[in-house]
């Protein structure tokens, strides 16, 4: 099988998946699936293929699913948003998006963002975070992000927004860099 029809393959499966029913004259994927360039691992034909690709980017198999929660806690005069999750496009996203906006308009000057527990963002996640630094910035407050080593600090950094925002490995000196 040559890559496009295995292209063909793996999108006649996710229009399968989403519509629910069989696809004549369209073969099913082979035994392999594509993970990392040079590398590959068995294809489960139990299992859809909107359902393997979160194992296919490094995601534990509990995540795949796991919407953003976002919880407000206050330090003195100091809001912490502790974001658990994922910063994904859609939804959770936009649920960023709004927690970020509200703190802005009910006039926090120091805003604290946990990414602890956050397993994965996107783009659309950096550009909302992106967005309310600039927007707390221009508004005379100061907005840190704690982001320890792991793979949303590597996000941080392959686009050097680490250089841009502060970003601290802990919250303790997060909170110290505000007095």
């Amino acid at each position: 099988m040559n890559v496009a029809q295995t292209i063909r393959c793996v999108l006649a499966a996710r229009s399968t998946a989403r519509q629910g029913r069989e696809r004549p004259g369209i073969p099913k994927p082979s035994g392999l699936f594509f993970r990392f360039p040079g590398r590959f691992r068995g294809y489960n034909p139990r299992v859809t293929v909107l359902e393997t690709c979160p194992a296919a980017w490094g995601l534990p198999h509990g995540e795949k699913q796991m919407a953003l929660n976002i919880e407000r806690r206050t330090s003195g005069e100091i809001v912490i948003l502790d974001l658990k999750g994922r910063a994904t496009i859609g939804t959770e996203a936009d649920r960023l998006h709004d927690a970020l906006r509200a703190e802005l308009s009910a006039g926090t000057r120091k805003l604290l963002v946990n990414l602890s527990a956050l397993v994965q963002v996107d783009s659309s996640g950096l550009a909302t975070i992106v967005r309310s630094f600039v927007s707390m910035g221009c508004s005379g407050g100061a907005m840190r992000l704690v982001v320890p080593p792991g793979r949303v600090r590597e996000v941080f950094e392959v686009t050097q927004l680490s250089k841009a925002i502060q970003c601290l490995n802990d919250e303790a000196s997060a909170l110290a860099t505000f007095h």
